[in-house]
């Protein structure tokens, strides 16, 4: 996701000769840089040094997450990182491609259809894999210590949009966490899925997830497909389309783990309530909090 332009005078950025900016979410500064006749790579900064430990996360998170899932898709290595004026950042390898919601919206049916089984293989990938020693610090954050957080970083102004939301999570008891901890990428959108010219795809951008489970990478997925998030970003996508993935997926999804139909809208209702603490307009309001509150009655009903 992004909000606005980054920071093109950032220390970090300083010494080269080419910088063109690019757009991010999380408030760090991101920028493809060339210096002289060198190869171009891409720069994430911290914008503040009280996100320093933030985007160091990120960056150990990535590489883990490179190791992971190799033999299914492809992330981006980290192959610097350091401080200029005391805020962190970190190099990455530069893809040319485009994003998902470029290439879905152009694709013929069969390039979509095979994008469709990537992500799909993808999936059970994650669904097979277990979270140890070796992966990032875990968030261990349950859904309702993370609904708690949305209401304190909002002031409360959300609390009975967010009702239907815990209502659910109260029915569904114990049942609302996920059985085990497996790899997640945090914020699986259509924005941080990139296809190569070869059709590869490349994850980029992993963050930490409320849940340490594929679960919610399922439920960012459709936060694109099903909730159309891609379309208030001014990347539209044909709603046939777009209803056909999130057909295929939730089938695929419930093939994988019948358990998860009865989580998909608590789930769903989940990635539109993180999004209101960084609303910045009346229309991101409008747009989000329609969706919590049709996604929360919906999760009450389906569980």
């Amino acid at each position: 996701m992004s909000t606005t332009a980054p920071n093109i005078s950032h220390p970090a950025f300083a010494s080269f000769a080419r910088v063109l900016p690019l757009t991010g979410f999380s408030g760090a500064a991101i920028a493809l840089l060339r210096d002289g006749n060198g190869p171009q790579f891409v720069r994430k900064a911290a914008a503040t040094t009280a996100a320093n430990a933030v985007l160091r996360r990120q960056a150990a998170r990535q590489e883990w997450l490179r190791r992971a899932l190799s033999d299914c898709a492809k992330v981006p290595e980290v192959r610097g990182e350091g401080e200029v004026d005391g805020l962190y950042y970190f190099d990455m390898e530069f893809v040319p491609s485009r994003d998902a919601n470029a290439f879905i919206a152009t694709a013929p049916f069969d390039e979509l259809a095979g994008f469709a089984d990537q992500v799909e293989r993808l999936m059970s990938r994650l669904a097979e894999s277990r979270l140890d020693d070796r992966g990032p610090t875990p968030s261990l954050v349950p859904i309702e210590r993370k609904l708690a957080e949305i209401a304190e970083r909002t002031a409360g102004r959300f609390d009975d949009l967010l009702a239907p939301i815990r209502s659910a999570v109260e029915r569904l008891g114990r049942y609302a966490e996920a059985p085990v901890r497996t790899v997640t990428h945090g914020d699986l959108t259509f924005e941080n899925i990139l296809v190569s010219a070869r059709g590869e795809l490349w994850l980029i951008d992993p963050i930490e997830s409320p849940i340490d489970h594929y679960w919610f990478d399922w439920a960012k997925l459709f936060q694109d497909c099903e909730g159309r998030w891609h379309s208030h970003r001014g990347k539209p996508i044909s709603l046939g389309v777009s209803w056909w993935l999130r057909n295929r997926w939730l089938a695929a999804a419930a093939r994988i783990a019948p358990d998860y139909p009865a989580r998909h809208y608590l789930l769903l209702a989940l990635t539109f309530a993180r999004i209101l603490p960084y609303v910045r307009s009346e229309a991101d309001e409008a747009f989000v909090t329609a969706r919590v509150e049709a996604y929360g009655e919906a999760a009450l009903q389906h569980v």
